[in-house]
């Protein structure tokens, strides 16, 4: 099953290494991830970026919400790699985009 030691290749990506770009109220980060990449390492940079993430290893999903409630703390996740990566994390899980 999906764990939090599973890599971005396991899940079926099979781009090049590449940015996770969140833009959040208090500003823009850029995670860099490729095949290699473990799940919890996602989460890991996603948390110290300003949003909340977490894996849920029982259900195989990857849950994001914004750090806190409200409009003002919406936020938007793009990857420079527009042709798989979002797909492949897509697979494990739910995306909530706002609080």
């Amino acid at each position: 099953g999906t764990t939090a030691d599973t890599t971005l290749a396991s899940l079926g990506y099979t781009g090049d290494d590449t940015t996770i770009t969140i833009k959040t109220a208090s500003g823009t980060k850029d995670i860099a991830v490729g095949k290699n990449t473990k799940i919890s390492e996602v989460v890991d940079a996603m948390n110290k970026a300003g949003v909340k993430a977490s894996f849920d290893a029982s259900n195989g999903r990857l849950f994001i919400s914004s750090a806190n409630t409200g409009t003002a703390n919406d936020f938007s996740l793009t990857a420079a790699d527009g042709n798989g990566l979002i797909i492949s994390i897509g697979r494990f899980g739910a995306i909530k985009c706002n609080g």
